[in-house]
């Protein structure tokens, strides 16, 4: 049927491996697009693959499908960023702090305090001159992706095990948990805080055990990760806004053909949608249905305190962006506020 056997034999030793053969498959005039994250079934990034796979079977009459591989499945959100180069997958979530060892540029991001507000990382998130730098950012360190979906990731807040952060004094010594962010460490070195790399699966352990006293995210993730149950303290810092990148693989999109591309982009015009409006109300559903019902105590950091946060946080966006060459990213977080 248009193969030798030799062909055969590598075409079906490929089929075996499944992680070894390309991942836009075709069948009968058919693609499967593999997509990796590294969450629960319940999350902002779950649902939005689900909703995007269900539109784009829906847009392209079963031509284009999903499969999901969540939970950590195929890596975090830092080891599969190497999986698209082979087309091991062909798109994925990844928070911007997870992709910075791969794109320094991008831990600018993990900057506390660069939006005033969640009105203004809309607009900056969303703007078109975003995903062009960010692209741009991709392409200069030959990267094999591109941004498909900029997708909110929340507005992080910091919970502790045991200590109630009633003082700025009370960041002395603390041992929280960050991403793995020199950018990000900075404000709680400055702090007094002892950030601590621990990978996401594990913080719940680190908590339990005493590794680390706490550690800092969302509400819906805080939730999602069960965090609430060894953490119950939740002090609103609202640090930072997180942005979080859904991916394609440039081989990918070089796959997906000129009739159904338009298809493709209105699936994640739509995800877009869905993702921003998902993370929302997932946090407010949190904090509304779960805290209370969790016996967590919230703590609305008080303006004093916060001004000391800030105080100490207010050097790093200029610092941080002439060290790692973003004055264009800066300039555009600036003209959006």
């Amino acid at each position: 049927m248009g193969h030798t056997r030799r062909q055969f034999m590598v075409l079906a030793g490929a089929a075996a491996s499944g992680i070894g053969m390309p991942t836009v498959l075709r069948a009968q005039g058919t693609i499967q697009l593999r997509i990796a994250h590294g969450t629960s079934a319940q999350s902002s990034y779950a649902k939005a693959t689900r909703h995007f796979g269900d539109r784009l079977r829906e847009l392209t009459g079963g031509r284009i499908t999903v499969r999901e591989f969540g939970g950590g499945t195929l890596g975090t959100e830092t080891t599969t960023l190497d999986l698209y180069d082979a087309g091991d997958i062909d798109m994925g979530f990844h928070f911007t702090s997870a992709m910075a060892p791969a794109v320094k540029r991008l831990g600018f991001l993990d900057v506390p305090f660069l939006f005033q507000g969640m009105d203004h990382w809309k607009t900056f998130a969303y703007s078109p001159e975003f995903k062009s730098i960010f692209n741009g950012y991709l392409e200069a360190e030959r990267k094999p992706y591109r941004a498909a979906v900029i997708g909110l990731s929340g507005s992080r807040n910091v919970y502790t095990r045991n200590v109630v952060i009633d003082s700025i004094d009370k960041f002395n010594g603390l041992k929280l948990r960050l991403p793995e962010s020199a950018v990000a460490a900075k404000l709680w070195r400055a702090l007094g805080a002892i950030p601590t790399a621990v990978p996401w699966p594990d913080v719940y352990t680190a908590i339990e055990t005493g590794l680390v006293q706490g550690a800092e995210n969302t509400p819906n993730w805080y939730l999602d990760a069960r965090h609430i149950e060894v953490a119950k303290n939740y002090h609103f810092t609202n640090h930072l806004i997180g942005t979080a990148i859904m991916l394609v693989g440039t081989g990918t999109l070089k796959k997906i053909p000129a009739d159904l591309m338009p298809k493709f982009e209105q699936a994640l015009a739509e995800t877009s949608d869905f993702w921003l409006k998902t993370q929302i109300e997932a946090d407010e559903s949190a904090i509304k249905n779960e805290f209370e019902k969790q016996h967590v105590k919230q703590h609305h950091i008080s303006k004093e305190i916060l001004a000391g946060i800030r105080e100490r946080a207010a050097p790093l966006k200029a610092e941080t962006a002439a060290e790692f060459n973003v004055a264009d990213l800066l300039a555009l977080i600036e003209k959006t506020a």
